[in-house]
């Protein structure tokens, strides 16, 4: 969604804009070039917008009733949510199905960027960036010089996400450990190995492979954007296809994105420094649309080590 911020902050400089939706995601859509104002979609009476001649909550009736527009992304089959948007007051509103359609898949973000065209908006294609505030990037600094990692210039800090929302993207463990092995023996550097609250079973482990005190760095439930400020002082970035992959590709981090039942062309991150594996194809890049014609799903754990590693020092 960041690029198409970033089209109606730059279409209309001098409106308000504000995004909605689950607040803790939304911190990295705060600010320029994107929204003034982040809200969260969890908010009492809202489930009243989705019963036909319902009962608007008088404080939401007088929220949306406030805007111009409002483009909603979001299932709307029977139109009973921008029915009842509409009756706010709010003079436009527009729902969208928030995925393209099977038939012609697209990537998500050029799919999202093209629902501007009816309203005029002139859009560049162009990779999300994420831009972590001061803030943040003290905290990546105090962590930095906490766990006494080393400067620019010295040996190399890599990033490994071994999780992802759906089991079935996960590469096994076992190789994201012989992974971090190969960082730590033939880099000489350090592993941060980066966990959320889905991936506590992956990670677990991925470190029980490590007894010995040469082991990767645990990097556990950081906000987003400290996240963020934290992956861009890395060297390079080796995850599942996850948000924290996004996140990483959006602060210009070198990235291997590893796929296995989703499509890169609609899901995989943006980016000239990205590569993409996917199980049952050869290594797809930035200028490629996807897997090879013809190509087949055999499950994660059919990628090789040596594939990833090789990938890894071609992108280095």
């Amino acid at each position: 969604m960041l690029p198409l911020l970033k089209a109606l902050r730059y279409a209309f400089p001098q409106a308000y804009l504000e995004a909605m939706g689950y607040a803790e995601r939304l911190q990295v859509a705060l600010g320029e070039p994107y929204a003034h104002q982040i809200s969260s979609i969890d908010r009492r009476g809202l489930e009243a917008f989705f019963v036909k001649d319902s009962a608007l909550p008088t404080d939401l009736v007088k929220f949306f009733g406030s805007f111009d527009l409002i483009l909603s992304y979001k299932r709307d089959p029977e139109g009973r949510w921008t029915e009842n948007l509409r009756k706010t007051g709010v003079r436009q509103a527009y729902t969208f199905n928030p995925f393209p359609p099977e038939e012609t898949p697209v990537h998500i973000t050029t799919y999202l960027l093209k629902t501007l065209a009816g309203l005029g908006v002139e859009v560049e294609e162009g990779a999300p960036k994420i831009y972590p505030p001061p803030w943040a990037r003290e905290e990546a600094e105090k962590f930095w010089k906490e766990n006494r990692l080393p400067a620019e210039g010295e040996r190399a800090v890599f990033a490994v996400h071994p999780g992802s929302g759906s089991l079935k993207k996960v590469w096994p463990p076992t190789k994201f450990a012989e992974v971090c092995r190969g960082i730590l023996e033939q880099y000489q550097g350090h592993v941060l190995l980066i966990s959320g609250p889905a991936d506590t079973e992956s990670v677990r482990k991925v470190l029980a492979f490590f007894p010995d005190k040469r082991s990767p760095l645990l990097v556990d439930n950081k906000p987003l954007l400290v996240l963020a400020a934290i992956l861009e002082r890395c060297r390079a970035y080796i995850g599942n296809d996850s948000g924290v992959t996004h996140l990483a590709a959006a602060v210009d981090l070198p990235v291997v994105a590893l796929f296995g039942p989703t499509d890169p062309r609609i899901w995989r991150p943006l980016g000239k420094k990205v590569k993409i594996l996917q199980a049952g194809t050869q290594a797809v890049g930035f200028n490629q649309t996807g897997p090879r014609p013809g190509s087949f799903y055999r499950g994660l754990e059919q990628l090789e080590v040596g594939t990833v590693m090789e990938a890894l020092r071609s992108i280095l």
